[in-house]
């Protein structure tokens, strides 16, 4: 174990996955199916409350307020799945052996802790909304204004777009940002069994002195698993084409645009399986290895876990002997 760069980090979250795909596999079919059954329960209760409140108050106040929580609980649900990949991906690092029911256990067992942590993180969030809020004002206004020259006018067409794209741009940019610096909360809340503030302070001194390598990170661990995602369905898209070619050279009449979106529903399932699966938990496999490459950097965290493992080979000879 030594400090790693990105393409490291990369390369061994991959043999992490594949190390424990079935652990991995099994985890999330798991928590998916005990999620939507959770989804279903909480969705029929709040359907229940809703129109109870909207027959006993008259407003849609409620009703808002209802769906809003219950929509941010399913939402922490949704996250802590977070945790049981963490706890899969960090047993190489503790030499432990962490199964399906053990990871289970964690994700549940953390559910407040991490609404916890999302909470905090959308209250600091606020006075980005806000800014993205005057950004979105502020080309309404440009739009409203200038509508007479942009309707018809190439180079107005040009500007407005690319000011568009700019600011689409500032508001991903700002999204990363933030979600740099609550990064490792989740990993040191699961690895080092810290509270949420603790979790979140921790996570900051972690970022601290190297936010824009973590940033940058974060970035190339984004396009990856976006990439990755896509080439599925891309590959998808080509075997269908060329089962459409196939299928002229044989002289069998089908029109393409139905088959295409027909065949394309129809891998929608196992295309939604596999993402679920085997894809969004190596984003969550690759934080977790920049976490522990963090600690190394700043901590000398790998020496520590080297004389832990010379201790336990000694305590083990030791007892062979005897």
């Amino acid at each position: 174990m030594r400090e790693m760069n990105i393409s490291e980090i990369m390369d061994r979250s991959i043999d992490t996955l594949k190390k424990y795909i079935s652990t991995i596999i099994l985890f999330t079919i798991s928590y998916g199916a005990i999620l939507i059954a959770l989804s279903t329960f909480f969705i029929i209760l709040a359907s229940i409350l809703m129109l109870l409140g909207f027959m006993l108050f008259k407003n849609t106040i409620f009703m808002l307020v209802t769906l809003s929580i219950f929509s941010f609980i399913l939402f922490g649900f949704g996250f802590s799945s977070s945790i049981g990949i963490i706890k899969i991906a960090s047993q190489e690092f503790l030499e432990m052996k962490i199964v399906t029911s053990s990871a289970l256990g964690a994700s549940f067992k953390n559910i407040l802790r991490v609404l916890g942590i999302l909470v905090i993180a959308f209250i600091t969030f606020i006075p980005a909304i806000g800014l993205f809020c005057a950004m979105a004002y502020f080309l309404y206004k440009i739009f409203i204004t200038y509508s007479k020259f942009i309707y018809g006018n190439s180079t107005g067409i040009i500007i407005y777009s690319i000011i568009c794209i700019i600011a689409s741009l500032v508001v991903i940019l700002v999204v990363i940002g933030y979600i740099a610096l609550f990064s490792f909360s989740f990993q040191v809340l699961t690895i080092e069994q810290r509270g949420i503030i603790a979790s979140i302070k921790r996570s900051f001194t972690l970022i601290k002195h190297n936010f824009f390598k973590i940033y940058i990170s974060i970035v190339i661990f984004s396009i990856t698993v976006y990439l990755i995602r896509y080439s599925f369905i891309a590959l998808w898209g080509l075997l269908i084409s060329l089962l459409f070619l196939a299928l002229k050279f044989f002289n069998l009449d089908h029109n393409f645009t139905t088959f295409l979106p027909m065949l394309i529903s129809y891998a929608n399932f196992p295309i939604s399986i596999i993402s679920w699966c085997l894809i969004s938990p190596l984003s969550t496999i690759m934080l977790t290895q920049l976490y522990f490459n963090q600690r190394f950097k700043k901590e000398g965290y790998d020496l520590t876990l080297k004389l832990k493992k010379i201790e336990r080979e000694q305590l083990n000879d030791k007892l062979k002997f005897n």
